[in-house]
């Protein structure tokens, strides 16, 4: 082969490799957005279950209400990760889930 054939081949291969460094990379910044977004959507429903854990009975007593935090919890993290509307734990409509076009079809 003469050196022009060795040439392209080298081009070729790097051009083949950076592509899929860059996929790669790409895929990675994705999944770091990803894991923070979830990151955050977990740590603010443990926010709303702690203020639902405890409940003030009055001036000086303070009563701890495990089922309330964990309701809170639940429909914070539906809401944030748009299974339920809102974290006060109102389903969604028909169209927001399936998509507005679907449900007047389907």
């Amino acid at each position: 082969m003469k050196l022009e054939h060795y040439v392209i081949v080298f081009f070729i291969t790097t051009i083949t490799i950076f592509l899929v460094a860059n996929y790669k990379v790409q895929t990675l910044e994705v999944l770091d957005n990803r894991t923070e977004e979830y990151n955050r959507n977990i740590d603010q429903a443990a926010d709303d279950a702690m203020r639902d854990m405890i409940e003030l009975t009055d001036s000086f007593s303070k009563e701890i209400n495990l089922e309330e935090c964990q309701q809170g919890f639940f429909n914070s993290l539906f809401a944030s990760f748009g299974v339920v509307d809102s974290p006060t734990g109102q389903n969604r409509s028909e169209e927001r889930r399936v998509g507005k076009e679907c449900a007047r079809t389907c």
